[in-house]
């Protein structure tokens, strides 16, 4: 894991974010459940290109969000099987601490 991935990780871990993306000095958060952030972070057409992000859960649907958003690595807490194939596919580095076959909501 790079710098930034581990700062984004602590700060997910330390925090109650659900999700966090981080380059540098520069670093968002968010303590909105399911996709809502990534949604609005590429609504807001930022350019996220080479952050970093930690989140809790990563399924499929969030995966894509990360790829639209153009960061570099992921890590998750509990990542879906689907959500890796499509980091991989991508060439997003993928991280977690739990493999699941889905997400159940």
């Amino acid at each position: 894991m790079n710098a930034n991935l581990v700062k984004a990780k602590e700060l997910l871990e330390a925090n109650d974010y659900t999700c966090v993306l981080q380059k540098e000095e520069t670093i968002f958060t968010s303590t909105d459940r399911g996709v809502k952030p990534l949604l609005q972070w590429v609504n807001e057409s930022k350019d996220f290109t080479g952050f970093c992000a930690a989140d809790k859960v990563v399924g499929k649907a969030a995966a894509y969000l990360y790829v639209l958003l153009k960061v570099k690595a992921v890590y998750a807490k509990i990542i879906s099987v689907p959500a890796v194939h499509v980091l991989e596919e991508y060439g997003i580095e993928a991280f977690f601490g739990e493999k699941v076959d889905a997400i159940h909501i």
